[in-house]
This record gives C-alpha cells, structure tokens and sequence, in this order.
C-alpha cells in the first residue's frame, strides 16, 4: 500500500512540472498574415488545469517590433487555440465569463455585454484536435475562426481589448501560461 502510494506521489509530481512549448511550436506556423501584415508567433503555451488536466495549447502572434507589453494595443494580433480535450459550449462560455471576471471590473464587463453575447452566439462545442482562432484587425474588429472558417467579426477595439485578455491579461490566474504565450518565458 505504501509503494502505491509513493508511486502515485510520484506521477501526480511528473504530471504537475510545466510543460514546455517546444513539443508543441510545430503545430503553429512561425507567421501569420494579417492585413497584408506578417505577425510572428511570439510564444506557445499548453493550459493545464489542476496539474493533470490539459485542456488547449496556443500560440499568439502580433507584429514582429511589438514586445510583450503591446499585447492588448490597438495592433493585429491573432491568437490559435487546439483544442486537447472536448468542451461543450456551454461550458466554453462559462470558463470565458470566468476569466473576464477574474480580470476586469463588472461595469468593464457589462459595457461590452452586447459583444460577447454576439460572439457566444457564434461558438460550438469543439472536440479534442478542433482549433479557435481570433484575429484582431484595428477598424475591422475580432473575427472568429473555428477550424479555419471565419465564423463572424466582432468590432470594437475595446471588446478586442478586453474579450483578448481571456489569455493574454497580466492578472492572468494561470501566470505561467500567459507569460510563455507572449514570449516572456520558453
């Protein structure tokens, strides 16, 4: 009984050391265009929750002179998200509403309530190996692709703001995650 135990101590520890992105960067191009824009992949990054469960992997882009303090500007930027479990999209919806809390106040929320009703319209329930993907256009607004198929534009450079920082906030819960996706850490 002890050994079990002891082995189980043992894999939960292997299961909780972060993953790094490097197995995952070949699932991503290194750029990606933009209006008639190259962005880079400025960093991959695996979200695992509770150490064991590996919900996505992403990549985010943005112009080749912009750092990691320039995520949220008015700039392109594109964001890709694979899947590596199924989520419905219910509960997609709820871990989204989850984060944008975690982050802003509620009347930062609420002023862009018609918006994020609009693109949860558009989400569906994604399977393990399906992708999302945002783009952000200054004076276009945010379109969503779901494997590859643009879906719909959201416009407003404040929504983009805000719905973009589901990933990329600096109060980010998962620190580690969002600081590999913008190029802070490998």
């Amino acid at each position: 009984m002890k050994s079990r135990l002891i082995t189980f101590i043992l894999m939960a520890l292997a299961l909780s050391t972060p993953v790094h992105a490097d197995r995952f960067e070949r699932l991503f191009p290194e750029s990606f265009p933009v209006g008639g824009a190259d962005l880079v992949r400025k960093g991959v990054s695996q979200l695992t929750v509770g150490y064991i469960f590996r919900v996505y992997v992403a990549a985010f882009y943005q112009l080749p002179d912009q750092g990691p303090n320039d995520v949220l500007g008015d700039y392109p930027r594109h964001l890709e998200i694979e899947y590596l479990r199924g989520i419905s999209r219910s509960a997609f919806m709820d871990a989204a509403e989850d984060m944008l809390a975690r982050q802003h106040p509620p009347e930062v929320i609420e002023a862009i309530r018609p918006q994020i009703e609009a693109i949860n319209r558009l989400y569906t329930d994604v399977r393990k190996g399906d992708r999302y993907a945002l783009t952000y256009l200054p004076g276009r607004g945010t379109e969503l692709f779901f494997n590859g198929e643009s879906q719909g534009v959201i416009p407003g450079e404040e929504f983009a703001r805000v719905y973009f920082s589901i990933w990329l906030g600096e109060r980010h819960p998962y620190q580690e995650f969002r600081d590999r996706l913008v190029g802070l850490r490998r």
